[in-house]
């Protein structure tokens, strides 16, 4: 009996020795590729399993892996990256800034100012021109349909090119003016300017919401704004020209009846219906 004990002692000793002979601990810190400073509150996750940690205010980690571990290192503004952990101890990261996420702006100001979007404190919407022309509209009015949330495009009438009327977040005002501002290229400009812009000379619009996200335009702007940036040459691309075509046919519904065999009256007298051609006198004197 002593016998078997020992040797399953020495079994489960052996085995444990294994177990942990495959685990160990790494150790680390992550920096910024850009300054090589280090990130705190990384986190850092093994592939696969709910296992993870974040690293602290030096940038500094530690974590128990398996063979043959995968980790995930992932930040804010960062481009995610994996690491196996094969036969290592020390694994030193340097992350790089997602250039998609911190190209992420937005037009505001009569200049022009860049800012990215998590900067501001107001609500905006930004619509590019592949989604501007993607149904081949004939206005830009038409291809802002649909594209942002609370804008509210309506015809004034019906003609070939209509008129509309622009308003975001619905009517403030009973009898006042509820168009939003048109601010093309840093211009305020009339509302009816919109149907005479080319869609596919427009780079982006982007939509400010709300009275204060278009304070440096006056009140004016108190309806909020739609702030149009037009395409513009650049010295790193080839010359390149396009030419788009587009026709509307509108059938008339009818024809209003009007009288054309009788004519108002001008003070004329009987007489000047009856003059001689060549010598212009009155051939009836009667009057």
């Amino acid at each position: 009996m002593k016998k078997i004990l020992h040797v399953c002692v020495v079994f489960l000793l052996l085995f444990a020795s294994q177990v942990f002979a495959q685990n160990r601990t790494i150790t680390g810190t992550v920096t910024a590729k850009e300054d090589g400073l280090p990130l705190p509150g990384v986190s850092i996750r093994i592939q696969g399993t709910n296992v993870g940690t974040v690293t602290g205010g030096d940038g500094k980690y530690s974590i128990s892996v398996a063979e043959n571990n995968i980790l995930v290192f992932t930040y804010i503004g960062f481009v995610q990256q994996t690491i196996t952990t094969a036969n290592k101890t020390n694994i030193n990261v340097v992350l790089v800034s997602d250039s998609k996420q911190l190209g992420e702006v937005v037009v505001n100001g009569a200049l022009g100012i860049k800012r990215q979007a998590k900067e501001i404190g107001y609500s905006t919407t930004t619509v590019n021109a592949k989604d501007l022309t993607a149904t081949n509209v004939t206005n830009l009015a038409n291809g802002l349909t649909g594209k942002v949330a609370g804008l509210q495009i309506n015809t004034v009438n019906n003609g070939i090119d209509p008129a509309v009327r622009i308003t975001l977040r619905g009517a403030r005002s009973i009898n006042g003016n509820n168009n939003a501002l048109i601010v093309l290229d840093g211009v305020p400009v009339p509302n009816g300017t919109l149907n005479s812009i080319n869609p596919n000379d427009v780079e982006n619009v982007t939509v400010l919401k709300g009275s204060s996200a278009s304070a440096l335009y006056g009140s004016e702007a108190s309806n909020g704004a739609l702030l149009i940036t037009t395409k513009r040459g650049s010295a790193s691309n080839k010359p390149r020209i396009t030419y788009t075509n587009s026709f509307q046919l509108n059938k008339v519904s009818y024809f209003p009846d009007i009288q054309t065999k009788f004519g108002p009256y001008g003070g004329e007298t009987v007489a000047d219906g009856f003059r001689d051609p060549n010598t212009g006198f009155p051939l009836f004197t009667g009057y």
